[in-house]
């Protein structure tokens, strides 16, 4: 058996397509738990996805075993049914008692409970994203009692990082990736790895596999699972469809230039703007014009589809405009950062304001106008997302990867 554990959005988008093809094309059993007690599985398309397609177990991990009663009556308290009586409740426990859940989690669900529940299912891999580690939930007994009992862990990438090298706001991101590794470590590509190494990554069973999530296989799949959108249908009709996908605050953005850009484009008569927060966060983290969409909820893929321009400053999410052949116009100036794009030329990359106004307008008059090739755009995805030629079986990759450690 093996286990995939996840928490949030990103982790399920980028590890989704490994548990895909593992449980399609092989025998192994695959358990997908949460470590979050309050993540929406029974919601989420792509676990629906895999619910429909294979015969993969999707649950929260402390609902995967009871040793006693007392755990049969305390999992009444997680996931997110129950009606709106037990999430009232929820809210109001947390709210009363100032619960720190993921101490809460530490502390019920510790290394007795984790050595039996292990004993149980005898699992033969443990895999991870990135950004768990110790002190999140109760991965430090996942992480202790795996070692205690040599089940090989893995980690996995919930992201695609694109600097050449990232900003000091990354620090806390690099200390952890190079102090919490698991036995064995997955990156996209050469520059993270080659930054990491300086920081003092040991390589040791380091390999770099590409991106699941932007590889052909799974994008075909996305597009035909990933449900559409009503409120984007009768939005911005006979305009210039413009997406501006934030950015986290953390990347040394200029947060002023990014108003004031956000301002003169929603103030732009041909313009239709819709801003797409982070998805980790959620909000945005500067002011915004009253007359500006925020699409709170809609999927950054369908945003896309629904756009004639994308504006990214730095998310992997921009891979998904080059996939759809949408123009993809890269603002240089909001940042102090060299990107992995620009240094293949794969977007439009704008150095003022005043470029950015004169690519609108131009693509006002010239819908399919692209001052980058598609040449570029493919060596780019060769170097981020297929790690290697394209029409490389990057899912085939870590399926074979996985599927070695484990046995």
């Amino acid at each position: 058996m093996i286990i995939f554990f996840i928490h949030r959005f990103n982790d399920i988008d980028h590890l989704t397509p490994i548990i895909y093809k593992i449980a399609k094309e092989t025998q192994e059993k695959v358990l997908v738990l949460s470590l979050n007690p309050f993540l929406e599985i029974n919601k989420d398309f792509r676990l629906l996805y895999l619910i429909d397609e294979t015969d993969v177990d999707i649950d929260i991990l402390y609902n995967k075993y009871f040793p006693k009663f007392f755990y049969r009556i305390i999992g009444l308290f997680w996931g997110t049914g129950g009606g709106k009586i037990l999430l009232v409740l929820r809210k109001t426990i947390i709210s009363l008692f100032r619960l720190d859940i993921s101490s809460v989690i530490a502390r019920l669900y510790n290394d007795k409970w984790v050595m039996d529940f292990f004993a149980a299912i005898k699992p033969k891999l443990l895999v991870f994203d990135h950004a768990i580690r110790p002190g999140i939930y109760n991965a430090t007994s996942l992480l202790a009692i795996a070692k205690n009992l040599s089940i090989p862990t893995v980690d996995l990438p919930h992201g695609i990082s694109l600097y050449i090298r990232h900003p000091n706001a990354w620090d806390k991101a690099r200390f952890n990736l190079v102090n919490y590794r698991k036995d064995h470590m997955v990156l996209q590509t050469q520059w993270w790895k080659d930054e990491l190494v300086e920081h003092g990554l040991d390589l040791r069973n380091v390999s770099i596999l590409g991106s699941a999530r932007f590889c052909d296989e799974w994008t075909n799949i996305l597009h035909d699972i990933i449900p559409p959108e009503r409120s984007l249908s009768s939005r911005g009709l006979d305009k210039l469809k413009v997406v501006y996908m934030e950015v986290a605050a953390v990347n040394d953005v200029k947060i002023n230039l990014i108003e004031e850009m956000i301002g003169k484009i929603s103030s732009l008569d041909f313009v239709s703007l819709i801003i797409k927060p982070q998805t980790r966060g959620g909000k945005t983290f500067f002011s915004l014009p009253d007359n500006i969409y925020v699409a709170k909820n809609e999927n950054s893929v369908n945003l896309i589809k629904w756009a004639d321009v994308v504006i990214v400053v730095f998310t992997s999410i921009l891979i998904e405009a080059l996939i759809q052949k949408k123009s993809l116009i890269y603002p240089r100036y909001l940042h102090n950062r060299e990107t992995i794009y620009e240094k293949f030329n794969s977007c439009w990359d704008v150095g003022s304001y005043d470029e950015l106004e004169s690519a609108l307008y131009k693509l006002k008059d010239e819908p399919t106008y692209r001052p980058y090739s598609d040449s570029s755009v493919e060596d780019f995805m060769d170097a981020v997302v297929n790690n290697g030629p394209s029409r490389r079986d990057v899912l085939d990759g870590y399926k074979n990867f996985l599927l070695n450690i484990a046995n």
